[in-house]
């Protein structure tokens, strides 16, 4: 940890009320940032993230006002999109008011923790426990979109690739895919978060639209 975030060990000190015996510096992660982990003088710890350039301090401080879904964007504009060949313009013309419609329908009030970022790299077991770290996105919601937004990075990484589901899951399914589809339409200066992005997308693409009874 450098020494200009020595007020963020100050501040970490103070909100757990504990003395910091160690800080471990920890590579990874799809954006620009230091990260540690945090052991106090009682033997717990804490994980530190802290933005290292402008783009990604935004993120971490507009995380609450941050927009999901984006079907309504790629409908005003879907040269992005469509550079991906998911589908072609007339397919997309047919049916985008379908997914539209679907993605305004989701449910995301609710007296839920939601974590919002749920993927294998944000899972970790300790003991018997499955413990979910990065929580820089949390907010109070419905907790449904947990699993939605956890199942493609499942299908990437199993042989799982189809879900029975209700409808508020569908319509939560529709929203996810949608933010995935307009963040992908636009560059980025992180490729492998942009990378990670498309295929989110690409595993979510077909189970949605199988999910609206959508033929490609």
């Amino acid at each position: 940890m450098s020494i200009a975030n020595q007020n963020l060990l100050a501040a970490a000190t103070v909100a757990h009320g504990r003395k910091i015996t160690s800080v471990k510096s920890v590579s990874g992660g799809y954006t620009a940032a230091e990260r540690a982990v945090l052991v106090f003088e009682d033997g717990s710890s804490a994980f530190l993230k802290a933005a290292v350039d402008d783009l990604t301090a935004g993120w971490l401080k507009e995380e609450y006002r941050r927009e999901l879904g984006g079907w309504e964007a790629v409908q005003s504009d879907s040269t992005g999109f469509l550079a991906h060949e998911l589908c072609d313009s007339r397919w997309l013309a047919e049916n985008i008011a379908v997914i539209v419609k679907a993605e305004r329908a989701a449910v995301l009030s609710g007296n839920d923790l939601v974590h919002l970022d749920v993927r294998s790299d944000n899972m970790c077991f300790a003991s018997d426990r499955a413990v979910l770290v990065d929580w820089n996105h949390c907010r109070r919601g419905n907790g449904k979109i947990d699993l939605i937004s956890w199942l493609p990075s499942l299908d990437l990484e199993t042989d799982m690739t189809s879900w029975d589901m209700g409808m508020e899951k569908l319509e939560l399914l529709a929203m996810l895919t949608g933010y995935f589809a307009r963040t992908v339409a636009r560059p980025s200066p992180r490729p492998g978060l942009q990378q990670l992005r498309l295929s989110m997308l690409k595993a979510a693409w077909p189970w949605m639209c199988r999910s609206l009874n959508l033929i490609i």
